[in-house]
C-alpha cells in the first residue's frame, strides 16, 4: 500500500541522506596548504622571490611566486606549470597557469642583462616537453618571460638536442643536451633541476648553473634512462655565462646504496664552511650536509646525512626569503573533492651544530593563521590512562578539521610510551608515540650499520692496509653494487668495523670483500688503484647510536620509528627532559614537527571523520607516567 510504499523508500533514502550530510559536514579539504581549484597538481617548480615597488613604503616589498607541475581534469599533453603568488609564502593567490610545458624544474630571478636575454625578468628550466614522456628525457628547455608579473613565459627556441619537439614558432626547444654530458659519466637521463646564479665580486659578470637529477647506468647500459632499477644516484652540473651556451660542469654528486637516482636536487650554501644538498630517492627526501669544493668544477662532498620528513612529502624546492632564511616547501600526494595534491608548510631549514642536523620548523608566519587559543591545565596520566580532550579543544576551532595543537611530554623516571592520537576515522588514526630513553626502541642493528656511507676511491692512489678478518671471495657482484653486499656483510658479521670491497684485486679475476676487526682510522686511502678495477672501503658504527624517542604511524599500521640516518642524537637527552610536538591539522593533512624540527612527519588521512585528540599512556605501569601539557589553536584559511 502507499504507507508500505514510502516507508520502504524512506528505509533507502534517509540512510543514504544521512551519509551525504554527514560526508557534506566532514569537509576534508585543506584551507592553509596551497591546493588548485580543480585539477592535478605535484612537484613545485621554481620557487623564486621577486622585488616589488609600492608607494609610501620605506622598506624593500617582495612577492614569492611558484610554480608546479600540474594538469587539468582528462588532460591529454604534457604538464602545465601552474602559478601562485604570496607576500610571505603562507597566503597564496591562485594565478593563471604560466605558460610554460614541461616536467619539473627550476628558476632564478634575472639581473639586468643585454643582448638576446635583455629584458628577461626570470628563466626556468623543464624537461622538453613531450608526450607522452620520452624516457629517458631529451634535453632541458629554457623558458623566459618579460613580464614583470612572471607570467606569459615562452619557450627559447633555439637549441640543439636531438630529438625534442619544436617549439610552437618553429626551432628546438631543448637547450642542454644529453649529449654535453661525457660518455664515462654514464648517465642514464638528466632532468629534474635546480637553478641558481652567482657573481663574480670582481668582474661584476653571472654564471649560471643548473643542477640536474640524474643517475648513473650499469657498465653495457648507456642512457639506460629514469627508471633503471640497478641505477646508482648522481647529480650533474651545467654552466653558463649567458643563458644560451651551456657547458657541462662535472658530476656534483655521486653516491652508491641509497637509490636509484637523484630527483629534484637542490643545494644552498650555509654558512662559509658548509654546503646543504637536498634530494629526493627511493620516495623519501635526503638531506646531506658537507662541503663545495670550488676546484676545475663545483663538487660536493657529503659529512651528514638525514631524512626530511619521514612521510607523505616529495620533491622539494627551497629559497633564500628576504631575510635571508633559506624556507622550503614540498608536495604532498592528497586527494580530495576533484583536485588532487597539496603544497606543504613553507619549513624554515636551520642547520643545529648540538644534534650536528638540519632541523625543519613551520615558518613562523604560519603562526599569523592563528585565530583563538586555549591553553589546558597540566594532566598527570598514569599507566594506561586515556585523556580525550578534542571537546577540550573544539572551542577555538574556527572550522572543524584547521588547528595547531602543541603537545608538551615530560616523562617522570622510566615512563612507558606515551601516543597522541589525532584524525580519528576509517581504519585508525594519525598516531604519533613518545618514548623515554629507557622505553625507546633501538634500531635493528643491520640498519644501524647499513646507515652508514660507502667511500669510493676509485681515483685514489695510496696503499693497501690487509685486513684482520676473513676474506670473502668470489662475490659475483661487481662495481657499486657489490660494495653494497659487502657493507652488508660487515653489518652482519660479529667483530666487523671495517670492510674493503674491490673488483677484481690485482691478479685475481675474482670481487673480494675484506672485512676488518679491531680499531684503526677509516681507511679513506685504503685501496690500491688500478686502471682495470674499483675500489671503495668503509667503516661501520662502532657503538649503535642512541634511540630515537618519537615514532608514527597511520590508520593502525606499522609505526615508523626515525632512527638512525648517519647522526646521532635524541628528542630527549635525558628521561626527565620533555618532548614537544607541534601538529597542524588542516583537512586530510596532518604535519608533525618534534621539538621545533628536529623530526618531521606528514600524513594523508581521507577517510577521518572526527577531529579527536586523544592521549595516553601504554603499559600497565602504576603510579604517574607523565606530565602532558596541550595548547590549541583555530586556524584560518590562507588560499584564494
Amino acid at each position: 500500500n502507499y504507507t508500505t510504499t514510502i516507508m520502504a523508500v524512506a528505509s533507502l533514502v534517509l540512510p543514504l541522506l544521512a551519509f551525504i550530510l554527514n560526508s557534506l559536514a566532514q569537509d576534508l579539504t585543506p584551507m592553509y596548504h596551497f591546493t588548485r581549484s580543480s585539477g592535478e597538481m605535484n612537484d613545485p617548480n621554481g620557487l623564486v622571490m621577486m622585488p616589488v615597488t609600492t608607494e609610501n613604503s620605506t622598506f624593500p616589498q617582495y612577492e614569492y611566486h611558484m610554480y608546479f607541475q600540474s594538469s587539468d581534469n582528462g588532460q591529454q599533453g604534457p604538464h602545465n606549470w601552474g602559478h601562485a603568488t604570496s607576500p610571505d609564502m603562507v597566503h597564496w593567490t591562485r594565478q593563471n597557469t604560466s605558460g610554460i610545458i614541461g616536467s619539473s624544474g627550476g628558476g632564478i630571478i634575472l639581473p639586468p642583462t643585454v643582448g638576446a636575454t635583455a629584458g628577461w625578468k626570470a628563466a626556468m628550466f623543464s624537461s622538453a616537453p613531450s608526450y607522452p614522456p620520452k624516457n629517458p628525457p631529451v634535453g632541458l628547455s629554457l623558458w623566459y618571460t618579460e613580464s614583470d608579473s612572471l607570467d606569459n613565459f615562452q619557450v627559447w627556441g633555439k637549441g640543439s638536442c636531438a630529438g625534442t619537439p619544436p617549439a610552437p614558432t618553429g626551432g628546438n626547444t631543448g637547450l642542454i643536451c644529453p649529449s654535453l654530458v661525457p660518455a664515462a659519466v654514464n648517465a642514464g637521463y638528466i632532468g629534474d633541476n635546480y637553478v641558481w646564479k652567482e657573481q663574480d665580486p670582481t668582474t661584476g659578470n653571472y654564471t649560471y648553473y643548473v643542477l640536474s637529477g640524474s643517475n648513473k647506468c650499469p657498465t653495457g647500459k648507456p642512457m639506460c634512462g629514469y627508471g633503471e632499477p640497478s641505477a646508482t644516484p648522481q647529480a650533474l652540473l651545467f654552466k653558463s655565462t649567458d643563458l644560451l651556451t651551456w657547458a657541462y660542469d662535472g658530476v656534483f654528486w655521486a653516491g652508491v646504496g641509497q637509490g636509484p637516482r637523484v630527483d629534484c636536487p637542490d643545494t644552498f650554501e650555509l654558512d662559509s664552511q658548509q654546503q646543504a644538498f637536498l634530494w629526493l630517492t627511493g620516495g623519501k627526501t635526503t638531506w646531506m650536509v658537507g662541503s663545495l669544493n670550488r676546484g676545475a668544477s663545483l663538487q660536493f662532498t657529503d659529512t651528514f646525512s638525514g631524512v626530511v620528513d619521514e612521510g607523505a612529502f616529495f620533491a622539494q624546492q627551497s629559497l633564500f626569503n628576504e631575510l635571508q632564511q633559506r624556507v622550503q616547501m614540498g608536495w604532498i600526494p592528497v586527494t580530495l573533492k576533484g583536485t588532487t595534491g597539496a603544497q606543504s608548510l613553507p619549513r624554515l631549514i636551520v642547520w643545529s651544530s648540538k644534534t650536528q642536523s638540519l632541523h625543519f620548523s613551520a615558518l613562523p608566519a604560519v603562526w599569523g593563521l592563528h585565530t583563538a587559543e586555549i591553553t589546558l591545565s597540566p594532566m598527570t596520566l598514569s599507566g594506561g590512562q586515556k585523556v580525550d580532550i578534542s571537546s577540550n579543544i573544539s572551542s577555538v576551532l574556527k572550522t572543524p578539521f584547521q588547528a595547531h595543537v602543541r603537545v608538551t611530554v615530560e616523562f617522570i623516571a622510566t615512563s612507558p610510551p606515551v601516543e597522541v592520537c589525532v584524525l580519528s576515522g576509517g581504519q585508525g588514526c594519525v598516531s604519533i608515540k613518545v618514548f623515554s630513553n629507557s622505553t625507546a626502541p633501538s634500531p635493528p642493528p643491520s640498519q644501524q650499520c647499513n646507515a652508514t656511507g660507502i667511500y669510493n676511491n676509485s681515483d685514489t692512489t695510496g696503499t693497501y692496509v690487509p685486513g684482520y678478518g676473513p676474506k670473502l671471495m668470489p662475490m659475483n657482484q661487481s662495481g657499486e653494487t657489490g660494495a653494497a653486499t659487502c657493507r652488508e656483510l660487515c653489518c652482519t658479521v660479529p667483530g666487523c668495523v671495517r670492510w674493503t670491497y674491490t673488483d677484481p684485486q690485482p691478479g685475481s679475476t675474482a670481487h673480494e670483500c675484506w672485512l676488518k676487526q679491531g680499531d684503526g682510522t677509516l681507511l679513506i686511502n685504503g685501496c690500491l688503484h688500478y686502471s682495470s678495477g674499483h675500489c671503495w672501503s668503509g667503516e661501520t658504527k662502532t657503538t649503535p647510536p642512541a634511540s630515537q624517542p618519537v615514532a608514527f604511524s597511520v590508520n593502525n599500521g606499522p609505526h615508523l620509528s626515525l632512527t638512525d640516518y648517519g647522526h646521532n642524537e635524541t628528542l630527549n637527552g635525558n628521561p626527565t627532559q620533555s618532548v614537544m610536538l607541534d601538529i597542524f591539522v588542516d583537512g586530510a593533512i596532518v604535519e608533525v614537527y618534534a621539538n621545533e624540527g628536529e623530526r618531521v612527519f606528514t600524513a594523508v588521512k581521507t577517510d577521518a571523520t572526527a577531529m579527536d585528540v586523544v592521549v595516553s599512556v601504554d603499559g600497565a605501569a602504576q603510579g604517574p607516567q607523565a606530565i602532558v601539557y596541550v595548547t590549541a589553536w583555530g586556524m584560518q584559511g590562507s588560499i584564494q
